[in-house]
């Protein structure tokens, strides 16, 4: 199980049933303040960029209708579903789009994640619950801080990384009882220039090779750190460019290929591309023509057989991409 501070199941559903009445408008209120500011910032920045078409190797394969009025996170878990939460629930799909069932959640969820196990994992704005496959809540953890934004979570084995978007910072939850592990923090002497997150979409997401990458918004680029900690590897700049990431914080969200390319999302220009491990960019999956303008949280999944699921808030749907035929050979 999860460590820190855990709760039994019926604790934790009082301490989400509190988050979700008194917790939720008041974070609200100032993420939509945010968003606002973001939303007159970017429309000044907002342009569509030209695109090489040598970079244009994926097709849409299909279109998930959510049945969602705000879906927010998309995962696959170990036998292919996809698993939308939002709405005050989680919906699961199967591999040809169909509802196969659904269960109710206490709060808004912001990320969701499926264990090897076949757990899930809902961040809320200040907790984590961790639900059975079937959305029995098991255990609710509860993060350190006076200003939690929970927005995104990535599992591992027993490990569990909560990217935490008021704190700034990613938590490693172990198995034990000790105290949860802090990445990204900055730290001069270790080389870590710090996390800066203006806005309530940060990302995080585990490589095959068991490192961890975080969305580093503020500052326009990628992380790669070591389950202990160290900062590998990070690329970015803020550039209007489609090698670049634009507007005042973005990538918004990520995902990992199995051969660990990497896969972002943007806001204000709305676009999703794929970049190798050391930032190069190596294809564009859509580009802003393919979006509605004013899109944001564009949440991310990668199947093992390498496609890649986008959510799209604004039309409510899963779309499903794949790399065309040609660009394989």
């Amino acid at each position: 199980m999860i460590s820190l501070t855990h709760r039994s199941a019926a604790a934790g559903l009082c301490v989400a049933l509190v988050i979700g009445i008194a917790g939720c408008p008041q974070r609200n209120d100032i993420a939509s303040g945010v968003r606002d500011t973001q939303a007159r910032i970017e429309q000044s920045e907002r342009a569509t960029v030209g695109v090489d078409e040598a970079l244009l190797t994926w097709n849409e394969l299909a279109s998930v209708p959510t049945g969602m009025d705000e879906p927010r996170g998309i995962a696959l878990d170990a036998e292919g579903h996809l698993l939308v939460a939002g709405d005050s629930e989680v919906r699961r799909f199967d591999s040809s789009g169909a509802l196969l069932g659904s269960f109710g959640v206490v709060g808004e969820p912001r990320g969701i994640a499926v264990g090897e196990d076949g757990r899930i994992y809902v961040t809320f704005i200040e907790n984590l619950a961790v639900l059975d496959a079937g959305g029995a809540l098991l255990e609710t953890w509860v993060p350190p801080g006076d200003n939690n934004y929970l927005t995104s979570v990535a599992v591992t084995g027993e490990t569990v990384y909560v990217a935490d978007a008021g704190e700034r910072v990613v938590y490693r939850v172990g198995p034990d009882d000790t105290a949860a592990q802090r990445f990204g923090e900055k730290d001069q002497a270790a080389g870590i220039p710090g996390l800066v997150v203006p806005s309530p979409y940060f990302d995080v997401a585990i490589a095959s090779d068991g490192n961890l990458v975080i969305g580093n918004p503020g500052r326009r680029s990628v992380e790669t750190y070591s389950p202990e900690g160290a900062l590998l590897a990070a690329f970015g700049e803020a550039s209007m460019d489609i090698g670049g990431f634009s507007g005042c914080c973005n990538p918004t969200d990520i995902a990992i290929l199995p051969d660990r390319r990497i896969v972002t999302a943007e806001k204000g220009s709305p676009r999703v591309k794929v970049c190798e491990a050391d930032g190069e960019i190596e294809s564009v999956i859509a580009t802003t023509a393919d979006f509605n303008p004013a899109v944001r949280g564009l949440d991310l999944a990668a199947s093992p057989d390498g496609r890649v699921f986008v959510l799209d808030p604004m039309k409510r749907t899963v779309r499903v991409f794949t790399r065309n035929e040609a660009s394989r050979t």
